[in-house]
């Protein structure tokens, strides 16, 4: 057998016993040791869950010239405590993983030449939020569940975009805390975009990384939001489908099984309407409009909840 074939044997033996294993933590050490005894993995790359945890730990500790890499945001608890929220902080941390993975500097620097950045032709920020379960997904008392954030420049090479692993971690809050936080996850986005779009700090005043011992600058704005309806629901306090209002950006569209439609001046246009241009997009004001009419009204059925389409919380949303 020559030396060739034996190694993809092996490679293949080895690529057996890591797909019959799990995803916890007992089975990720064993991924490793196996790979490590594959001679796949660098002397000192560790192996254990210790020292995997306090290699974590030590990424986390990481500082930069903007700070560091983890830092923590300030949130109001619904009985009047505050909760210091970890997150990624974007400024630091586009820095440090720049100056220690080339290649992702070098994908930034190509979207550079095609899309060029500046105070006045900024660069779009989408923002991706799901819900994560960590573990058993079937266990009765699910306290891992967590909303989870990343985000990227929509300006880098679209086939990248289809790469999950180039998505940036924002932050992660667990669902049982979010139900603490004043204005639930709403509330912990507000905190958000003011840590990103704040007086101190602001992406859109300039992002900086460093390739090729030349510093760049990345001008963003918020351009993209994309989530699935339980997210959007909890982030912007919308009623949803269940809601007679299904678009909370249209001013006009209703669910055809509200029978609003037929109703009025005819002004209200049905969801299974194929003509974009009869629908009435909100502005600030309308939104701001909808938000004081509820405001003023004691909410006391759920049918008025869903004309209106917003659920009023007594304070400011995210939008």
């Amino acid at each position: 057998m020559s030396k060739s074939v034996a190694i993809i044997s092996k490679r293949r033996k080895c690529l057996a016993d890591l797909t019959t294993q799990g995803a916890n933590v007992s089975a990720v050490e064993r991924v490793l040791h196996t790979l490590a005894d594959a001679g796949e993995l660098a002397e000192d790359f560790p192996t254990s869950s210790s020292s995997l945890q306090r290699a974590g730990k030590e990424l986390l500790d990481e500082r930069t010239q903007f700070g560091p890499v983890v830092t923590e945001i300030t949130m109001q608890l619904i009985k009047g405590q505050e909760l210091q929220w970890p997150v990624v902080n974007p400024y630091s941390y586009v820095w440090w993983v720049c100056e220690n993975v080339p290649a992702y500097a070098k994908m930034l620097v190509d979207a550079l030449e095609k899309h060029p950045s500046s105070p006045d032709q900024q660069w779009h920020l989408c923002l991706y939020g799901d819900e994560a379960v960590g573990g058993n997904v079937l266990k009765v008392d699910n306290g891992r569940k967590a909303w989870c954030m990343y985000w990227q420049f929509l300006e880098i090479d679209e086939e990248l975009l289809h790469h999950e692993a180039l998505w940036n971690v924002g932050a992660v809050l667990r669902t049982r805390t979010s139900g603490k936080t004043r204005r639930g996850l709403s509330g912990a986005l507000s905190c958000l975009m003011s840590f990103w779009f704040g007086d101190v700090q602001n992406l859109g005043s300039g992002l900086r990384f460093r390739y090729d011992d030349k510093v760049y600058i990345i001008f963003a704005e918020l351009g993209r939001w994309l989530s699935d309806e339980g997210f959007l629901h909890a982030a912007f306090l919308c009623k949803g489908a269940s809601g007679w209002r299904y678009c909370m950006l249209c001013s006009n569209l209703v669910s055809e099984r509200s029978g609003l439609a037929g109703l009025a001046d005819g002004s209200l246009v049905p969801h299974g309407c194929n003509d974009v241009t009869r629908l009435q997009l909100h502005i600030d004001a309308s939104i701001w409009s909808v938000v004081d009419k509820t405001s003023q009204s004691v909410v006391r059925h759920d049918s008025r909840k869903k004309k209106r389409n917003w659920v009023f919380m007594g304070i400011q949303t995210v939008c």
